[in-house]
């Protein structure tokens, strides 16, 4: 039909171009060819739904150009509204836009009518259910049978809803009068129809599963030949690396199992699940079983040593900071710092803020009139030290004797004047805050060794970064 329409536009085409030579034509029309009309504004009538433009591209085009054809976008079928955007067959373009044909509803994706369609019965989205008609707006069922909800069910037969709407039989099972029944030689058991003398998850009783490789016989479970039922597997125990000589006897990573023995490779021997190079395993370091420090803990040669300086301390392996712990500096026992004193490159030193400045064995505050900024600096009667200088004036902080402190971080008055917190806290927002030593690490940042409750906090007690438990800030200078 197509090829038959573009002959007759090509015949159409030559008549007129004839037409125009013909000195007896009339200079206000063109005559017919063929059954189409050419009119004076260039639209082709007759046998042919397209215009002159359609045949000749240089013809004008009173509407928009789709391609080769010249298209009114706001009634096109194939082109509504723009070129390429097709109408529904149940739908009309009109202004541009498709809307439904008279009497249908748009409902989503689709024109439905709700007298009749199934999907959208009386509605848009109600559904009708299977077997069912929508009449009227309304759905219903077949005569001799139940609205189920999702289908149109005979109670007397269907094996969904048998006997009420619901009521499922077993798979494998019928329903006949309302009642359901499995065939003869099977058991209902918990919703399938089981023959108890083969079915592999119900041998010989309902809920009775044969191990894995396993068969059922005669409603007994059964291993193959040289296999043994290992609870929920069929073994070999001559081979098998979870069953090994005796159901439940796991050889180790990497193990295998030759003639019921458990076999480690190489220089590896069996340490429970595992086999472990007593050489280099941290987790079984010279002995199965001899655990080197998690964190910074390495196994050489079979002894647990440490890295990044640090040094074992105590009988089970634990690796310690010595050059920057408070509790064990410069050594692991009997090295404990003073309250008022931190440890750095492994000897205790006063607090940052603090000085020996009686040579007495005890830090001074630097806020002090008497040492203000630095040992001897000594206030004015009219001044205090603020921020370690002697100003005029009032204390611009806390002031706990001859200091002008802030009580939300200094740790020899947390809180409050007097309240020293340990060698192993820090003072946050008035608080006393446990600490430790962020292992392995040198900056926070990336740093994986606080975590939980713990925030890691850049140096201010330490020459590397620490961890502060419960602590919403980190320590700094009073």
């Amino acid at each position: 039909m197509k090829n038959l329409r573009l002959v007759l536009l090509l015949v159409a085409a030559s008549g007129l171009l004839l037409a125009a030579c013909d000195d007896s034509s009339s200079t206000n029309s063109s005559p017919d060819v063929i059954g189409v009309d050419v009119t004076n504004n260039g639209d082709v009538t007759g046998n042919s739904d397209l215009t002159l433009a359609d045949i000749d591209q240089d013809a004008p085009c009173n509407y928009e150009r789709c391609g080769a054809l010249c298209v009114d976008l706001l009634t096109d079928q194939e082109n509504c509204g723009r070129c390429g955007a097709p109408c529904s067959a149940d739908s009309v373009c009109s202004g541009g836009v498709c809307v439904c044909a008279p009497g249908l509803v748009s409902c989503t994706d689709t024109c439905a009518d709700l007298s009749s369609d199934l999907d959208h019965c009386g509605n848009c989205n109600r559904s009708c259910p299977t077997g069912g008609t929508c009449i009227s707006g309304q759905c219903d069922c077949p005569t001799n049978t139940t609205n189920c909800g999702d289908a149109c069910a005979i109670l007397n037969s269907d094996p969904d809803h048998c006997g009420r709407c619901g009521n499922a039989c077993p798979a494998g099972g019928t329903c006949t009068n309302g009642v359901c029944a499995c065939p003869a030689g099977t058991v209902n058991c918990g919703g399938v129809c089981a023959q108890l003398s083969s079915d592999l998850a119900n041998c010989g009783t309902c809920g009775n599963s044969c191990p894995d490789n396993g068969t059922c016989v005669s409603g007994q479970c059964t291993c193959p030949t040289n296999m043994v039922d290992c609870g929920n597997t069929c073994a070999d125990l001559s081979a098998d690396v979870d069953h090994c000589g005796t159901c439940g006897t796991a050889c180790g990573a990497g193990g295998t199992c030759i003639s019921g023995q458990c076999v480690c490779p190489g220089n590896t021997v069996s340490c429970g699940n595992t086999c472990a190079d007593l050489s280099a395993d941290i987790d079984n370091c010279g002995a199965c079983g001899t655990r080197c420090d998690q964190d910074t803990g390495v196994c050489i040669s079979g002894q647990c040593s440490c890295v990044g300086g640090y040094d074992i301390c105590g009988t089970n392996n634990t690796c310690y900071d010595t050059q920057n712990d408070p509790s064990r500096c410069g050594a692991c026992n009997n090295a404990q710092c003073a309250d008022d004193e931190f440890c750095i490159a492994g000897a205790c030193a006063c607090r940052p803020g603090t000085l020996d400045c009686n040579n007495d064995g005890q830090c001074d505050s630097l806020l002090s009139r008497t040492n203000c900024g630095s040992c001897g600096n000594l206030c004015q009667q009219n001044e205090y030290c603020n921020g370690g200088v002697c100003t005029q004036g009032q204390c611009n902080g806390d002031q706990c004797g001859n200091l002008c402190t802030d009580t939300n971080w200094d740790p020899n008055n947390c809180g409050q004047c007097g309240d020293t917190c340990q060698r192993d806290e820090v003072c946050v927002e008035g608080n006393c805050r446990n600490y430790r030593i962020a292992d392995g690490c040198t900056t926070c940042g990336g740093c994986g060794a606080c975590g939980g409750n713990w925030d890691c906090c850049d140096q201010l007690v330490s020459a590397v970064p620490i961890c502060v438990e419960d602590a919403n800030a980190c320590p700094r200078l009073p």
